[in-house]
């Protein structure tokens, strides 16, 4: 027993493979790794980048964010589901709102069942996600609360019964990096590049460090397919009168839209003051009650959204 014990072998530590931009240009700013990672495992020096083993706990966040695949030995949270419905009955890693984009066209998903005690912890990323499906003019995910699972404590019954009475869920994991969201999202743009006409002088340097050959230099002329683009921000770097400047699409809200969400945050408010804090409003009690037995919740986390994504 001893003996298989020292033998056993630890998994890989997770590092950044020579893909990254960040060794390959001096000059990089590229940072979604970093800005991504809830620990702040992932570090920077001149020409390196690396994650710190003994921070990162793989929440796979990083995954997601990068631009080039430059991630190793962290794998995708494997996740369950049933139907078209993500499932989460335990304490998990909590997704973000990348990996959950990628869940809606890989496997369909356009929902999420969370058990009671583990709303709080989902409703902000659930929020982020249904702005950016809202902007995308995808169905938004619907938010179902169910009580956490009984546990039988007789030795036969929890280990027998609850299997075979409980409809077994699927298990998935969802295809990684920028790359993977552009596959699943051809039609849209995720990053807008802005060219200064005036001060470029067409040396085609941007085009030759594009790795997703976004960007073309064809008869004196800028041809630049923001499908492509994946946000390494190489050309910006490369630019040397910095004629090119890439920004992330951000979400814009009409007046019409702010309106509503406006709405919902009043209704969140009365929902969360009439139910939760046990106080009775005699003027708004119908109405609360009203929002709270249909989509109270789903008001809720377009609210927590509204507030926490400050980017209108």
């Amino acid at each position: 027993m001893m003996r298989r014990f020292i033998n056993l072998e630890l998994p890989p530590e997770p590092t950044i493979n020579n893909n990254c931009v960040r060794k390959r240009l001096k000059n990089s700013i590229c940072d979604n790794c970093a800005t991504s990672c809830p620990v702040g495992a992932v570090s920077f020096s001149h020409m390196a980048a690396a994650i710190d083993n003994e921070l990162c706990f793989q929440c796979g966040n990083c995954l997601f964010s990068c631009p080039v695949d430059a991630i190793e030995n962290i794998a995708p949270h494997e996740r369950t589901y049933q139907g078209d419905f993500l499932v989460v009955n335990h304490d998990e890693p909590v997704a973000n709102a990348d990996e959950l984009i990628v869940w809606h066209r890989q496997y369909g998903i356009r929902g999420i069942q969370i058990a009671e005690p583990l709303v709080d912890k989902w409703l902000p990323t659930v929020a982020s996600l249904n702005l950016k499906l809202k902007t995308l003019q995808e169905p938004i995910w619907q938010l179902r609360i169910v009580q956490p699972a009984q546990v039988d404590t007789g030795r036969r019954m929890m280990l027998f019964r609850q299997k075979l009475d409980e409809k077994p869920l699927d298990k998935g994991q969802v295809k990684t990096g920028l790359n993977a969201r552009k596959q699943f999202y051809p039609e849209d743009s995720w990053f807008r590049v802005e060219l200064d006409t005036a001060s470029c002088i067409l040396c085609g340097a941007c085009a030759k460090v594009c790795d997703e050959h976004a960007i073309n230099i064809e008869n004196n002329q800028f041809l630049i397919d923001e499908k492509r683009c994946t946000g390494c921000m190489s050309c910006q770097v490369v630019c040397f009168p910095q004629s090119i400047h890439v920004h992330a699409t951000r979400i814009r809200l009409k007046i019409a839209n702010r309106l509503v969400l406006t709405i919902m945050m009043v209704s969140a408010i009365l929902a969360i003051y009439h139910f939760h804090l046990g106080k009775k409003i005699s003027i708004f009690a119908p109405f609360v009650r009203n929002i709270k037995n249909k989509d109270g919740y789903n008001h809720l986390y377009l609210w927590l959204s509204y507030r926490a994504i400050n980017r209108y």
